[in-house]
This record gives C-alpha cells, structure tokens and sequence, in this order.
C-alpha cells in the first residue's frame, strides 16, 4: 500500500492538541506530511496572535514562542519542507491566500490536503493535480479506516503518556478541536 501524502495547513498546525496528535501519526509512519516555509511563517505569525491574546503577553514574546514551535516542527520532520515554485502559485485558481497550500501540496505530490478551511479548496481547484482537500476530522478518521483503531489508539496513548495526561484529555482536546467521530470511533 503507497504511503498517503499529506500537506497539513497551517489551520491545523495552530491548535496544540490536533497538531501534535496528528505529527505524532505521521512520526508512526502513518502518512508522509510535508509543508512549506510559507505555511511555516503563517503558521507562527497566526499562532503569535492567538498566544498573545490567550496568554496576555507581548507579541514580540508570543512570537518568540510561535517561532520556538515552528523550529522543532522542522527539527522533527527536516524531509517536510517543500519549496512550491511562484509560477505554480500564479496559476492556481483556490483561494489566492491559500495558493501556496495548494502549490506545495503539488509540490511534494500529495495526495490530502487537511484543513479546516474547505471552502478555500473547491474540488474543481484541486482535481487537475489529483489532490483532495478533507477535514482534520475525516482526515483521522480515514487513517483509522486504513490502519485500525488499535493503531491510532497507541498513537494518541504515547501522546497522553508523554504529556503526563489521562486519554479522556486527548480526546476531550480532538474533540475541542472538531475531531468528533474519530474520538467517537475511537470511543466504541
């Protein structure tokens, strides 16, 4: 079976407890994830705003943390990074702030794209390079769908172990994050 190819938007890198669950998957060779240093950057700057509002402290400092995220991201996946070339961005049709999704997602010959804006990746957009756009939520739920719940469940057990977390708080935080069938699959 061909390892699936999976560009992760920055949408779903922001968010601590869906991203980690989901870089953890591909850590256990689940899927092969790539990004860009452009999804990257965003990925930083939008997660500095949300850290300075949440956690009331400078932006120079949220960003400081963002970054600091951002950086053991590439440590930990240094074979992710794809550079989309601009002659591709240019002639793409989704949504303009998200070409460079698309483009590195062409790039690196990706099978899924997963974010949790869909309607920035209309199909008609994305079939001509054979890639298709899904929710963190199916996302998930596919790779149980191909893996079994058994596997997933090691994946997100690691995660509550080395976190120092009970399960039901993996699973309260996904489902925070709308991952509500995998955690209810997952739950029978």
């Amino acid at each position: 079976m061909k390892k699936l190819v999976v560009v992760l938007d920055a949408c779903i890198l922001i968010p601590m407890p869906l991203c980690d669950t989901l870089l953890r998957a591909a850590e256990a060779s689940l899927f092969r994830f790539h990004t860009s240093e452009q999804i990257l950057e965003e990925t930083a700057r939008n997660l500095a705003k949300i850290l300075a509002k949440r956690q009331k402290i400078e932006p120079k400092k949220a960003l400081q943390k963002a970054q600091r995220r951002v950086k053991q991201m590439k440590q930990a996946f240094p074979e992710s990074l794809v550079e989309p070339k601009q002659e591709i961005i240019d002639i793409l049709t989704n949504d303009p702030k998200d070409r460079h999704v698309l483009a590195a997602a062409i790039e690196a010959q990706a099978d899924i794209i997963v974010t949790s804006n869909l309607k920035d990746f209309p199909s008609y957009t994305l079939e001509p390079y054979q890639i298709k756009a899904v929710s963190p939520d199916d996302f998930i739920v596919n790779l149980v769908n191909l893996f079994g719940s058994i596997k997933l469940l090691e994946v997100l057990q690691q995660q509550a172990d080395d976190l120092d977390f009970e399960l039901s708080i993996i699973s309260a935080n996904l489902r925070q994050n709308g991952a509500n069938n995998f955690v209810h699959i997952l739950s029978q």
